[in-house]
């Protein structure tokens, strides 16, 4: 019996040491353009040590996400203008096309527009542990990621937020 209680152990432990960690760090490379910007709406605050950073990749999803999460998202930077939100699409066509899609819409925050996926390899975001890919949201602090992001819940996010502040730079 202990044997056996032994090799679980063992077992548990081997797995526990296997599992995906996902990315450690976000950094904005330089070839990001930032879109969607105009004197309503301001650039992302990219100097704010805590940020909130949404990546989507619109070659296999769409801008329903960030729609969806908007609301959310403006009321937290109400309440928190100390945190930066970031948003950043992926999409190698034309950056007009989700510019305008973003205006279209009266998207409330600037973002950044990636031609080439630069921000998804530089920053690792193939080793995110969970099976959506496309679409990642983090806390960051400095450059360190504190935790994934739950935009599209409310409740959960103001926890996250709660937590994220408590954290000393």
């Amino acid at each position: 019996m202990k044997q056996q209680i032994l090799v679980l152990l063992i077992f548990l432990g081997f797995l526990s040491a296997c599992e995906e960690k996902g990315p450690e760090t976000i950094v904005f490379p330089p070839e990001l353009v930032l879109i969607n910007q105009n004197d309503s709406i301001p650039a992302p605050c990219m100097s704010c040590p805590k940020k909130l950073v949404n990546y989507i990749d619109l070659t296999k999803t769409n801008l329903f996400y960030a729609y969806l999460s908007e609301k959310t998202l403006i009321k937290l930077q109400k309440q928190h203008p100390e945190i930066g939100i970031v948003w950043v699409f992926a999409y190698p066509k034309k950056r007009e096309d989700v510019a305008n899609s973003l205006k279209n819409r009266n998207f409330h925050f600037a973002a950044y527009y990636d031609s080439t996926n630069i921000f998804y390899d530089i920053n690792q975001l193939d080793t995110y542990p969970n099976e959506q890919k496309a679409i990642q949201s983090y806390f960051i602090n400095g450059e360190k990621i504190f935790s994934e992001a739950e935009p599209g819940i409310p409740e959960l996010l103001e926890r996250q937020v709660a937590k994220l502040l408590k954290e000393t730079d």
